[in-house]
């Protein structure tokens, strides 16, 4: 994450596996083990970040330089990026043959996919993770690239949004992340967890082709 601030400064911060903001009242002190990183504060609330491990402030001369930041792709939540610009990225030489369980946790293709994003878009298309691009067809493409822009957008706007009318309440909620055990409620299959790049994975064996 990048936050700018008016005297030209840029705090950089990566949360990796651990870190987590915290939104709080100005005057309140969480009770909490994890080691707090960063406070910033305004006269009404502030936010916390704990136990984040990469925390930087940075010139304007080296956010252009940031090693991190010069490899990292185009941000999911960029409204100017399109379905088509995912889908030149998806068969690029440098992606279309990476396999989706470790190519959507990868940075460098789309940032600000996640663990439950790549979850949540390979049960949204259908798709197993052992998939590349390079082996799908024009539809399955069409579909994937739309996804990995429309979850991530949906998640984003909308988690924490109640709506009555929706079915339990949310109008962004998990198909199948932290489901193991639940059927599907696309085919009535049982969702399964396994380990994939290191991390939980979970996906329906039965609708996943």
């Amino acid at each position: 994450m990048l936050t700018h601030f008016s005297h030209n400064l840029t705090l950089y911060s990566h949360n990796q596996l651990y870190g987590v903001w915290r939104v709080v009242e100005a005057d309140e002190q969480p009770q909490t083990t994890r080691v707090l990183r960063v406070r910033l504060q305004t006269a009404d609330k502030a936010i916390l970040l704990y136990s984040a491990s990469d925390i930087e402030m940075l010139t304007p001369e080296q956010l252009l330089t940031h090693p991190f930041l010069q490899r990292v792709g185009p941000d999911v939540l960029d409204m100017r990026l399109t379905a088509s610009d995912v889908k030149a990225r998806l068969l690029s030489p440098k992606f279309r043959n990476r396999q989706f369980s470790g190519l959507f946790l990868d940075q460098a293709f789309l940032a600000g996919l996640g663990n439950y994003l790549r979850v949540e878009i390979l049960w949204e298309v259908g798709l197993a993770a052992q998939h590349k691009a390079s082996q799908l067809n024009d539809e399955h493409l069409e579909a994937l690239s739309h996804a990995l822009l429309d979850i991530p957008r949906l998640s984003y706007n909308t988690r924490g949004v109640v709506d009555e009318n929706t079915h339990h309440g949310a109008l962004f909620r998990f198909k199948v992340f932290h489901r193991a055990g639940k059927k599907c409620e696309r085919c009535g299959g049982i969702i399964d967890r396994i380990m994939l790049s290191s991390r939980p994975f979970y996906w329906c064996p039965h609708c996943q082709q």
